[in-house]
């Protein structure tokens, strides 16, 4: 049988992709089946030459007095077209791999990683964020930090297979404020995943919110980024979850195997229909203090697609409820966090509080745990 030949490319052929029409310089041959190409919008990317059409080549003999017989060339491509180029391209090398071997090492899933910067007195001064693929598999993502209800930071990606990739740095008194790393993405299947009965996406999600005690947890060394960071872990593995055999109905599948559609989702909560249980008020009670956290995060599950109005109502009807509550028991104090943000929490926390003839005092001093995001409430009944 006749082995198969591949195109033979030279170091600085101009080139074009067989299914995207994008172009590119060949600037390096990796081995006899595939090249490394710098795009026209500067990324590279690894392609397999049986992909690759030859458009100029920089060995050819050009005569310079021959008439150009050539029509004119099409106008060049948005940069819109050519970022939605470049992702098609990529996903499909992805998929398929540049190697025949599967990667047969760990599966370690994905991690987010804080690498510490110090200031030249051995103080953090920041923390630059980075998130790592330790797994077989490539994965599709998007990133926020958002500080303060707003995002100041966002990112969509593709990232391969044991391979980071760095996000942004987050100045170390941000951990003082109301802060959110979230990410979200898809792990990319393999065609045989794709076409098998049953086949499920792997999804991931993680909102991750850095505080000061994060210094209490030390370092560790992270794979593939090579260097001590704080681990925050985002999915355990990439492998996929193997489907129960059988008639689905008559099987009850656990709850957390269950797979949302994101887009579904979104839906639901546009329309208000999804689910929107709302989690009980997490209030720590003892013989002396009540402390209540009126984050929102901590009193209901699907919280993004409410406006602030909306937030800030579930918010006070939680402190009523929890404030009511420590009257009927007539308690000494209390404690609401209500975090530094804007104000707006905290101000109509003060106008309700000063309504309640129970209320001796409250005050927004510092506090040693809470810092200036907690009110103290004192309370005093008629004997």
């Amino acid at each position: 049988m006749a082995q198969k030949q591949f195109p033979r490319f030279n170091l600085g052929d101009k080139v074009k992709f067989i299914f995207t029409e994008d172009t590119g310089v060949v600037i390096r041959v990796i081995d006899a089946e595939s090249v490394l190409v710098r795009l026209t919008d500067g990324d590279e990317i690894p392609v397999f030459t049986e992909h690759l059409q030859l458009l100029e080549s920089k060995t050819a003999l050009v005569n310079k007095d021959a008439p150009n017989k050539q029509p004119p060339p099409p106008p060049p491509p948005t940069k819109k077209e050519i970022q939605q180029k470049k992702e098609d391209s990529v996903k499909k090398l992805l998929e398929i791999g540049l190697h025949t071997n599967e990667d047969s090492g760990p599966d370690n899933g994905l991690h987010l990683a804080l690498q510490p910067f110090l200031k030249p007195d051995g103080m953090i001064d920041y923390f630059l964020v980075h998130f790592i693929n330790n797994s077989p598999r490539p994965v599709q993502f998007t990133y926020e930090t958002e500080l303060n209800d707003e995002v100041v930071f966002s990112l969509a990606k593709t990232l391969p297979a044991r391979d980071m990739i760095i996000l942004n740095d987050i100045p170390l008194d941000w951990l003082n404020e109301r802060l959110l790393l979230i990410t979200e993405g898809e792990v990319i299947p393999t065609y045989q995943q794709k076409e098998a009965p049953g086949f499920v996406p792997l999804t991931f999600s993680k909102t991750y919110t850095p505080k000061a005690k994060l210094l209490h947890k030390g370092t560790q060394l992270m794979p593939v980024l090579n260097k001590q960071a704080y681990a925050v872990p985002v999915l355990a593995s990439t492998a996929a979850k193997k489907q129960p055999v059988g008639n689905p109905q008559e099987q009850a599948q656990p709850e957390q195997d269950k797979f949302v559609d994101p887009a579904q989702l979104k839906v639901n909560m546009l329309l208000n229909t999804a689910n929107k249980e709302e989690k009980p008020a997490k209030t720590v009670i003892n013989a002396e203090e009540r402390v209540i956290d009126l984050h929102i995060e901590k009193l209901q599950t699907s919280f993004r697609h409410l406006s602030n109005s909306q937030i800030l109502q579930i918010q006070l009807t939680a402190f009523e409820k929890s404030l009511n509550e420590a009257i009927k028991r007539q308690e000494k104090t209390m404690v609401v966090i209500h975090g530094k943000g804007t104000g707006k929490l905290r101000s109509e926390i003060f106008n309700l509080l000063r309504s309640y003839p129970q209320v001796a005092n409250f005050a927004n001093d510092f506090h040693h745990k809470y810092e200036f995001g907690a009110t103290i409430i004192e309370f005093q009944y008629e004997t």
